[in-house]
């Protein structure tokens, strides 16, 4: 993908792609932030119950970053797999915001102020990511279809 090919997309194509940039940055910074946090608790002599549920959904943050910067390699190639990992992502949001919620009451509470503080901006993001990416497989665009 090049500036010339995004500069030739469709507004709500280029709209949606931006906002599923948007919740990568959004999701690497808080699986960042929540190892941070672990381990400046540590450096402090504090315990976090529940660490491993807390670092295996800071990872799985990690994981997510790279399959949607896949899926968004592979929409311009107008694979299926793009549309596949794209709606599983949707899928697999919600549950990790549940899980993360549930280990947020169960652990000490310290995940659930950054939760909040995270939760705004990355329902917004999937909302118009969502709506955006109902457009793009049902209109069927590509770059192809602009040369």
């Amino acid at each position: 993908m090049d500036v010339r090919t995004l500069y030739r997309m469709p507004g709500s194509v280029k709209f949606g792609l931006i906002t599923l940039w948007i919740q990568v940055l959004i999701m690497a910074f808080a699986g960042w932030f929540i190892l941070s946090e672990i381990d400046t608790r540590h450096d402090h002599g504090q315990s976090v119950q529940g660490e491993g549920a807390v670092r295996s959904i800071a990872y799985g943050m990690f994981v997510l970053c790279a399959a949607l910067l896949v899926a968004s390699g592979l929409f311009f190639r107008r694979s299926l797999l793009a549309c596949k990992l794209v709606y599983g992502y949707e899928v697999f949001t919600v549950v990790i915001a549940l899980l993360s919620i549930g280990v947020a009451l169960a652990a000490d509470g310290f995940v659930l102020a950054q939760l909040a503080a995270l939760a705004l901006p990355f329902a917004v993001c999937w909302a118009l990511g969502q709506q955006s990416a109902d457009e793009w497989f049902s209109v069927g665009w590509s770059p192809a279809d602009e040369v």
